[in-house]
């Protein structure tokens, strides 16, 4: 009996091990299979391929993941790093036939011109990495046979923070405009987008408005919104108005809508500006629209 038993033990020891164990592969097998990657991965692997099949003079061509920060002094001195007057960052230059281009300069030599040149940006960069789960990854970047690398910060959910280069590098500002009739209604949108060399948003612009109209063609209602968003490392600033001095609810057969936008770096660019006076990778742009009924 008491061999028979021991045999039991054993045999039911067995199998639970073995049950164990394909649990474990079980387990290995779908955490494998469900493993997502964080944001910014998917975002700098698009970016990389984006400039394997364009011509772009400023590419990504590598990455490499550093770890995250795990603790307070970790985030200082990685800042102090970025932010470092041996450090490289960016500025667009954008020429008169539209094309860009970058030129690279240290923090230091930028200081120069601007003492405190970046130290805004670090600090909202400081306070930001503070409050949320923050990857570092070393970014390498190819410039007019030159190559530059930056350590770049990252949101696992949400992508990239912040990046020396990556966030100066203006590629394009998309423009679409939109206008629409609808009886007595007329309406009026434009969309402004500021993307960079990776094809990340560096801000964005949304403009709306409406003007109604009755049937004898008076102005009888309007409405206009505006809706903006800006990265780190940029400010936005944009609006949709009425002329009330000339167009006026029930006595105006028309309605002026005044608008404008702008995006702007705000490291502190007094270094450098436009003939306009704006600092080098900037947009702005204002103007009107008229609605009338129709």
């Amino acid at each position: 009996m008491k061999k028979r038993l021991s045999f039991t033990i054993a045999a039911v020891v067995a199998a639970m091990a073995a049950t164990i164990s394909t649990a474990s592969a079980s387990q290995t097998e779908a955490a494998t299979d469900t493993y997502l990657k964080p944001a910014w991965e998917e975002q700098l692997q698009n970016g990389m391929q984006i400039g394997q099949e364009t011509d772009r003079r400023l590419k990504l061509v590598g990455y490499e993941y550093l770890g995250r920060i795990g603790s307070v002094q970790e985030a200082q001195e990685l800042v102090d790093e970025i932010f470092a007057d041996e450090s490289y960052t960016v500025y667009t230059d954008i020429y008169a036939d539209g094309h860009r281009d970058y030129d690279f300069q240290t923090w230091g030599s930028l200081r120069k011109d601007y003492e405190y040149c970046g130290m805004a940006v670090r600090d909202q960069i400081r306070h930001v990495i503070a409050t949320q789960p923050t990857d570092v990854i070393r970014l390498t970047w190819s410039h007019n046979g030159h190559t530059y690398t930056t350590k770049a910060l990252a949101s696992p959910d949400d992508g990239l923070i912040y990046d020396n280069v990556a966030t100066y590098a203006v590629h394009d500002v998309y423009i679409v405009d939109e206008e629409s009739t609808n009886g007595g209604e007329r309406g009026f949108k434009k969309e402004v987008r500021s993307v960079n060399v990776i094809d990340l948003p560096l801000w964005e612009v949304n403009l709306a408005a409406s003007s109604t109209f009755d049937t004898e063609g008076i102005l009888r209602d309007r409405r206009s919104h505006c809706d903006m968003y800006n990265s780190k490392g940029w400010e936005c600033t944009a609006s949709a108005v009425f002329n009330s001095d000339k167009c006026k609810i029930n006595e105006s057969k028309y309605n002026e809508i005044l608008w404008e936008y702008g995006g702007t770096d705000n490291r502190g660019a007094q270094y450098v500006t436009t003939s306009d006076g704006y600092p080098m990778g900037s947009s702005r742009a204002s103007g009107s629209v008229a609605h009338g009924r129709e």
